[in-house]
């Protein structure tokens, strides 16, 4: 199992706390609240892993960027 780090939480946290469907960009500002080195590559990075774990989905809309979105699990609060 992978660790959990600061940056992968702030990531988390961003996507938990917004409600909706973000952009990455829009997670980075988010998340660099908490860990102000995070950059772009990083949040990509942590959104890859965080989609293989199942945590988080990605959302397409036509002609939008991709955005991402905590996933549902009936024992998430």
């Amino acid at each position: 199992m992978e660790r959990q780090t600061r940056q992968r939480q702030a990531v988390l946290d961003a996507i938990d706390h917004a409600g909706r469907a973000l952009t990455p960009a829009e997670i980075l500002a988010l998340a660099q609240a908490s860990v102000a080195s995070l950059n772009l590559s990083t949040i990509y990075r942590h959104l890859n892993a965080l989609q293989d774990n199942a945590r988080i989905n990605k959302v397409m809309l036509p002609g939008q960027a991709a955005r991402f979105e905590a996933a549902c699990d009936a024992g998430h609060h």
